[in-house]
């Protein structure tokens, strides 16, 4: 919509780029993009998003964002964007907002790279104003989300108030990115709360031995030696978990406080009984595996990796304390799949088509979260956030088709898996 004599141009490249069998029902393509053109009202809605929705209500066509990635519009219809600093001078220009956002980053980057921002007195004066050494309590108050210093350098620069952890030591300091502000400050707030509360939490680490409990069940999780360690950090994520760590808010840490001091209150036992619940089912698919087509048992394609998926052996450094009996009833599920493929492999497979769609859309976002990473990699804790919460739900759709007396622990549907697929992706992409 950014320069209306582009639009009917623009409107009949899109609809050239979408696939032929969607094209011969908009002929003449021409003449269609300029009918659609007078239709359409100008809104801050994206202009292909607006003329999916026409098509779908004028032409009854229906069609998906990725197939309007497709048309390659000349450079003369995509609008140059120059950003400038308040002195005029150009900080980026590009036509595609990831390139734009890519050189702001490098310039922010820049000046932040040794000494830059210790030389820029704005930095200086707010550091000097915000930053704390060697914390033993939250005794800053609340601080705000971002101070914006673009003012005094010129630049597009923030400055992140935002809790590090170094050497089992917690520091307040400043940060000039965002999600490393908050990559730091999640993994720095629970060293903080087990501070502050001290031998109220130790001995949670010194009841861990009651794990030797589940005995040879271990060696599926590599044994006591090699879980203790990882079964304290799983605890220690559920106790002092916070669902939003920036801004620093002195009410949100009271509120982890009092969540840990409730929740911990027989916290080992439901770990022991949630662990011997969950590894004996995955024995019990180990064991199909193992026999493989025999009379007693058969496994589906894709057994061994499904298992791989949601119960491998690190399975407390991936999944949260609530969702072990979760797994535990996606095992079972494996099970009954199993079995009810023994009894018809072509009833199985006929409803494997339904998942398989929505399986290669999480092979999708994992491709796409690991390019991400690869560019930024101060985002991978939102990263693996988005997909867990798609595998989950993709879980509890398999059980809705497989296992369905198993019940589903929340709403599920094609639908909402499109829907989150969408959303994981934007938010993967930005």
């Amino acid at each position: 919509w950014a320069v209306p004599g582009h639009l009917d141009e623009k409107i009949e490249c899109h609809l050239r780029g979408l696939p032929k069998e969607i094209r011969v029902r908009l002929h003449p393509i021409k003449e269609t993009a300029a009918i659609i053109r007078n239709e359409l009202t100008p809104s801050e809605r994206p202009l292909t998003e607006q003329l999916a929705e026409h098509l779908r209500s004028k032409y009854q066509v229906e069609t998906y964002k990725d197939q309007w990635q497709q048309a390659a519009l000349p450079a003369y219809l995509i609008p140059r964007i120059q950003i400038e600093n308040i002195k005029g001078e150009v900080l980026a220009q590009d036509r595609e907002l990831k390139n734009l956002r890519g050189q702001l980053s490098q310039k922010t980057q820049k000046v932040a790279q040794g000494n830059g921002l210790d030389a820029i007195p704005a930095w200086q004066n707010v550091a000097a104003k915000y930053e704390r050494e060697n914390l033993a309590t939250w005794n800053f108050g609340d601080l705000p989300e971002s101070i914006d210093l673009s003012g005094d350098s010129g630049l597009p620069l923030k400055a992140y108030p935002a809790l590090v952890l170094e050497k089992q030591a917690v520091h307040l300091r400043l940060l000039p990115n965002r999600d490393q502000a908050l990559a730091e400050t999640q993994n720095a707030w629970p060293a903080l709360a087990e501070q502050v509360m001290g031998r109220d939490i130790a001995w949670i680490q010194r009841d861990l031995k009651d794990l030797k409990q589940l005995g040879i069940l271990l060696i599926q999780l590599k044994g006591y030696d090699a879980v203790k360690v990882p079964a304290w950090k799983h605890l220690r994520r559920h106790l002092f978990a916070c669902e939003s760590v920036l801004p620093l808010k002195e009410a949100k840490f009271q509120k982890t406080l009092e969540h840990a001091k409730s929740a911990s209150l027989g916290i080992v036992t439901h770990l022991v009984d949630q662990l011997r619940a969950l590894l004996e089912a995955r024995e019990d698919v180990l064991l199909i595996l193992e026999q493989k087509r025999t009379s007693q048992a058969i496994i589906y394609p894709g057994m061994r990796g499904h298992l791989q998926q949601i119960a491998p052996p690190e399975l407390l450094q991936h999944f949260d304390f609530d969702q072990l009996p979760h797994l535990t009833r996606y095992l079972k599920g494996m099970m009954r799949r199993a079995q009810r493929a023994k009894e018809s492999i072509q009833r199985d497979i006929e409803k494997s088509r339904r998942v398989a769609p929505f399986e290669a859309k999480l092979q999708e976002l994992e491709e796409l979260a690991k390019k991400s990473q690869n560019d930024h990699s101060s985002v991978n804790i939102h990263h693996s956030s988005f997909i867990k919460t798609y595998r989950i739900l993709l879980e509890e759709f398999k059980i809705s088709i497989y296992a369905q007396d198993l019940g589903t622990a929340q709403k599920v549907s094609e639908k909402r898996l499109d829907q989150l697929a969408d959303q994981a992706a934007k938010k993967l992409k930005s």
